[in-house]
């Protein structure tokens, strides 16, 4: 029927765009007269507001505005493996848009009891070296990182999604690796495990033990596996940031197809990469690119932040050589606009 087509046309399409811009990278590539590499975003409009976002400004027939976004959504951080690079030109971009709230994505990388890595031994002994192999040290160096965050940014919410690498803790515990082959950690172990079977959240007690400040903490909110958070326009459009990404459908593993079938808009992570369909994105990582697991192949790995509009609008900027977008001077022609962009289109 007509209506039955309406319906799945309004499912499959939206309006939007993408942006090209120059950045400021001195790679060449295809000849001489190209130089330098892009930035590329995408932009969503929506008939109810009349306009669309990009970055910080909303255009419209009316003109221009500013607005806070109500979130801006990071990559996976696995704290441990976070490049350093990406997150100081990340906070540049948080101080920039002012966003009620940051939503982090696999805070924990859960080096000290990865199962993925329990019988390789030289992996083991690496780690080991580098001081990864405690736990303690591990929630320690978190807390730290929510501190230091908390302390830049003090009225900003801290949203963290429920993540599979956080809950290794939990399966860590259940599995009783502690007490099987991890004696530096079974003090610690045991702990836990009392906390747990009490019915309390091992990871924010781990956190708190280890030097998460109460000032931080009550910023925090720290969702459990099933619930939502949702921002946008509640009479309109919302955006669900709650979801990791490794959850799927009726207990299967997450997956692109997955969520572009059984969610309705979302923003997660995951993958470490970036892809997006009718409201659905998946935003990348705040790691190294790539890590050690996986060297040596393709990758697709990409560094991203998410901006959540106020009108559920999402965009994804990717990061590349230090830069989001170009300078405004440069977009607009000014200051560097005749060496600059003469003779690259």
């Amino acid at each position: 029927s007509s209506e039955r087509q309406t319906e799945i046309a309004r499912e499959e399409h939206l309006f939007g765009g993408i942006i090209l811009e120059k950045n400021l990278s001195n790679r060449r590539m295809f000849n001489d007269a190209v130089v330098g590499d892009w930035h590329i975003r995408n932009f969503e409009f929506f008939e109810e507001t009349g306009g669309f976002w990009d970055l910080d400004t909303f255009y419209s027939p009316q003109g221009t505005r500013m607005q806070r976004p109500e979130a801006i959504v990071f990559g996976d951080i696995h704290v441990g493996d976070t490049d350093p690079r990406f997150m100081h030109s990340a906070v540049e971009q948080v101080m920039k848009f002012r966003p009620k709230s940051v939503v982090f994505h696999d805070l924990i990388n859960g080096h000290s009891i990865n199962h993925h890595e329990k019988n390789r031994i030289l992996t083991s002994l690496k780690n080991h070296g580098l001081g990864k192999h405690r736990l303690d040290r591990e929630l320690e160096k978190v807390a730290q990182f929510l501190n230091a965050f908390h302390k830049l940014f003090p009225e900003t919410d801290i949203v963290i999604a429920p993540s599979n690498h956080d809950y290794w803790i939990m399966r860590w515990i259940n599995e009783q690796w502690y007490q099987k082959d991890e004696h530096h950690n079974m003090d610690l172990g045991w702990e836990l495990s009392l906390v747990a079977k009490q019915g309390y959240d091992p990871i924010l007690y781990g956190l708190r033990k280890f030097g998460l400040h109460e000032s931080a903490e009550q910023r925090i909110t720290y969702f459990r596996i099933g619930e939502n958070f949702n921002v946008g326009d509640p009479s309109r459009l919302l955006v669900n940031l709650a979801h990791h990404g490794d959850k799927g459908a009726n207990g299967a593993r997450g997956s692109k197809r997955a969520f572009q079938e059984g969610a309705e808009r979302a923003v997660f992570g995951h993958t470490h990469t970036t892809w997006y369909k009718n409201g659905r994105f998946n935003i990348g990582t705040a790691t190294y690119v790539p890590l050690d697991y996986a060297q040596g192949g393709f990758s697709g790995w990409v560094q991203a932040l998410g901006i959540v509009g106020s009108d559920g609008a999402v965009q994804v900027l990717h990061h590349q050589f230090g830069e989001w977008s170009t300078p405004r001077d440069l977009r607009i022609g000014r200051k560097y606009g005749s060496r600059f962009f003469n003779g690259d289109y």
